[in-house]
This record gives C-alpha cells, sequence and structure tokens, in this order.
C-alpha cells in the first residue's frame, strides 16, 4: 500500500516539482548555509528548524530538485512507515498482525504530508521509533530518535522532557545526544558564525510566533472559529498550565499503564499537547498524532475487541479531513482536528486516573 502512495507521488514531484512542496525552502536553506549565507530571513515562508536540518537536507539539496525531493520522501516515508511497523508490532498479540490495520488508519492524514515533503513526517516516525525502543529499553536508541525529531522539527523537546522526567537511565544518552547534534555545525562552520545562526534562529520563532493567521488548526484556531481571541499572556498561562497537566498524567500513567499502553500514552500525550498548544499547528501536522490514535485504535479492535476501537478509529479517519473534498474539507477546516485531539487526550486522561496502580495492560 505504501509503495503506491510512493509511486504516485513521485510521478507528481516529477511531473510538478513545486505542487503544494516546500521542499525549495528547505533547499534554500541548505545551499545559503554553506555558501555562509544567513538561512533565517524573518520572514514567513522559510525555513524554521534548527541549523543542523540545513545540513540534514544538503545531500538532497545537491541532487536535481526532482531526485533530491524524491528521495527526501522515500527517507521521510521510510522512517514513518518502519515506526508504524514497529508499533503495530509491539501492539499485536500472538501471530496476529495489524499493521495493515494501522496503515489504513493512519494514512489519509499522512498523504498530504507526503505530497508537500514537509518534516513532520520524519518528525511522527522518530517520536514512534523513540517509543519502541523506550519500551525495549534501548536507551541509546531512545535518544537517538529523539535527536532526529529535534533536528526534523525542535518541538520533539515535549517528548523528550517527559521521558526525561520518568525514565532517569535515558537522561545521560539523551543529554549526550544533545551536545553532538549542538556542536555538529562546528564541523561545517566556525563558532562566531553558528552562534549567530542559533541566534537568527530565535529571532525568527519569535517573529513567527504571534502570527494570528486563519490557518492554523492549533486551539486557538479553534477558539478564533468560535468568535473568541485571547491575549498573549493569557495563552502562555494556558499553555504552562497544560503543560504541567501533560506531565502530571505521563507521571501517574509511566506508573499505571504497562507494556505498549504506557509508550503509546506517552506518544499520545506527547503529540496531543504539541496538537492543540503549538501556535504553528498546520492541518498536515496531524500525522504526528496519527501513529498513537491509529494504533490503539488497531489494538482495541483486532486484540481487545473493545468497543472503544472503533471511535479511536473514527477520530484516526477525521484526521484525513483535509483529502475527503467537497463539501467535508471546507465545512471542518480549522476546527475538527483540534476536536479530534482534545477528545482522545480526554479519553487518555481518563484511562489514566481511573487505573489503579499496578494495574495490568488491558484496557
Amino acid at each position: 500500500m505504501w509503495a503506491i502512495v510512493f509511486l504516485v507521488f513521485t510521478a507528481v514531484t516529477i511531473a510538478k516539482p513545486e505542487f503544494r512542496s516546500v521542499t525549495s525552502a528547505y533547499r534554500h536553506a541548505s545551499e545559503n548555509w554553506f555558501a555562509g549565507r544567513g538561512i533565517y530571513p524573518q520572514r514567513e515562508g522559510e525555513m524554521n528548524y534548527l541549523p543542523q536540518f540545513a545540513i540534514l537536507f544538503s545531500p538532497f539539496a545537491q541532487l536535481p530538485k526532482a531526485a533530491g525531493d524524491t528521495l527526501w520522501r522515500l527517507l521521510q516515508m521510510g522512517v514513518f512507515v518502519s515506526a508504524l511497523r514497529r508499533l503495530a508490532t509491539v501492539a499485536q498479540s500472538g501471530r496476529m498482525d495489524l499493521f495493515l490495520l494501522v496503515s489504513i488508519l493512519a494514512a489519509p492524514v499522512a498523504l498530504g504530508t507526503v505530497m508537500n515533503g514537509q518534516s513532520n513526517l520524519l518528525l511522527a516516525g522518530a517520536m514512534g521509533h523513540a517509543a519502541v525502543d523506550l519500551l525495549r529499553h534501548r536507551n541509546w536508541a531512545v535518544a537517538g530518535w529523539l535527536n532526529v525529531g529535534l533536528i526534523a522539527k525542535p518541538i520533539t523537546v515535549v517528548m523528550a522532557l517527559l521521558v526525561a522526567a520518568t525514565d532517569g537511565t535515558v537522561v545521560p544518552w539523551l543529554l549526550g545526544g544533545i551536545t553532538l547534534t549542538a556542536l555538529a555545525p562546528l564541523a561545517f562552520d566556525a563558532w562566531p558564525t553558528v552562534a549567530g545562526s542559533y541566534s537568527a534562529w530565535f529571532r525568527q520563532l519569535l517573529f513567527l510566533v504571534p502570527s494570528e493567521e486563519p490557518r492554523f488548526e492549533d486551539l486557538a484556531g479553534l477558539l478564533r472559529v468560535l468568535g473568541w481571541h485571547l491575549d498573549p499572556g493569557v495563552w502562555f498561562v494556558l499553555r504552562v498550565t497544560a503543560g504541567a497537566a501533560i506531565l502530571a498524567a505521563w507521571w501517574i500513567g509511566s506508573r499505571r499503564l504497562e507494556g505498549p499502553h504506557r509508550v503509546l500514552t506517552l506518544l499520545g500525550l506527547s503529540a496531543g499537547y504539541l496538537m492543540l498548544f503549538n501556535p504553528r499547528t498546520e492541518s498536515n501536522s496531524y500525522v504526528i498524532l496519527a501513529p498513537a490514535i491509529a494504533v490503539l485504535a488497531a489494538r482495541f479492535l483486532a486484540v481487545e475487541s473493545s468497543r472503544v476501537g472503533w471511535v479511536l478509529a473514527a477520530l484516526a479517519l477525521a484526521l484525513g479531513n483535509a483529502g475527503m473534498g467537497n463539501p467535508i474539507w471546507p465545512l471542518t477546516k480549522l476546527w475538527l482536528k483540534p476536536i479530534v485531539a482534545l477528545a482522545f487526550l480526554g479519553w487518555i486522561f481518563h484511562r489514566i486516573f481511573r487505573r489503579r496502580p499496578a494495574a495490568d495492560s488491558r484496557a
């Protein structure tokens, strides 16, 4: 199934290289980095990630656009689909294979990200791999994947902080990986230039965050649809309060849930918070939330025969509303996905707080 998706979008990439694609911004950033020029022009439509991303993208920027963009999509899909495969494997029981069902539920929201080449797919895959390796106590791999996620998008820090709060053995590996990642640009340029790039990146974030564009699908976007506009100070308090609630839920849930339910809860809490409280959440960003919902839906449907699986499956499919065309997409744009995230987080909180400590891992 995923091979067909890749072939279709490869054909589109070759025929229309700029069609709904953001890779030109990545290419320009990479070219500017190695030419010694600035990569953060303080405007919309450019790369907003760490300088390491420009280095990561450089092999693809050196190739002709069609070839580079195709291989970039192949890399992202490889990381994402292999994460789904591993998550499905740890969630299944016996010889039952959940991968096809998980793929069917995750694919609708993933298609848009495959099309535009945005790094959300790489981030979603890295978080999924980190969750599996946390379950398997492979601390070095957890740290490695979280660092890949930080390069793809720094918002991965949410999951990294949650892991660090409850799984202390990962912390030395995580700190070591972050240190190496932070120093990596020094292999290509002197410290003053690298420090200047970090400073310019931070200024770019400050420039972009206050945006009130009616295209973001975080909680603020949902409230704007309802006609409610909150002051930045109020949003700061809400984000900090919600972050504390997510941390408390994970602290308790990490002790009450076991096996795949534990790490899928971690994945869901991390992604759910990012979708609702990252002010730059776009429609395609919800591919980050899809793995947790899809895998839990498949497990409850096929392994635990629970009706909640049907609800979760409906939530997963609802995330694909952007590809449903008229009239569904125009009618549900901006508000449906935040509601899905709210419903999913609410269900996770309910599961955590109704469980007894040391309960088994069934629903």
